[in-house]
């Protein structure tokens, strides 16, 4: 007798100036939400898509804009200033994100897992 399991409750996020509609809808352009479907519950709202806070600071990445429609989001953004030979970066709103993060696990988990892509690795 096969026993029966739960599917597993993860909060994804997504990556640099696109939001948590974009982020689904690529889950489902690439099809990772057929070939998961035994282990995470898309559809029924299990797999949460969450949309970072702070609105696109700049310009919209091509492949991004030309692929899927706004509103655009970011996590944080970066300076990058050069001081002789060093480069220096400097963040903004990274720390405002994280609270941000760690607001939504409590309010909306629990969570099996975190299902991040790129700009918001940093931030986990």
């Amino acid at each position: 007798m096969a026993t029966a399991h739960r599917k597993l409750r993860v909060l994804c996020l997504h990556s640099w100036r696109t939001s948590g509609d974009i982020f689904k809808a690529q889950f489902q352009r690439s099809k990772l939400d057929v070939a998961l479907d035994d282990l995470l519950e898309l559809v029924r709202c299990c797999q949460v898509f969450l949309t970072a806070p702070h609105a696109a600071s700049g310009p919209i990445p091509d492949d991004v804009a030309g692929a899927f429609q706004g509103p655009y989001f970011e996590w944080f953004t970066t300076e990058k200033a050069q001081h002789g030979e060093e480069f220096i970066f400097t963040y903004h709103n990274m720390l405002e994100s994280e609270a941000f993060i760690i607001s939504a696990i409590r309010e909306l988990g629990p969570f099996d897992g975190i299902c991040g892509f790129s700009q918001v690795c940093h931030t986990c």
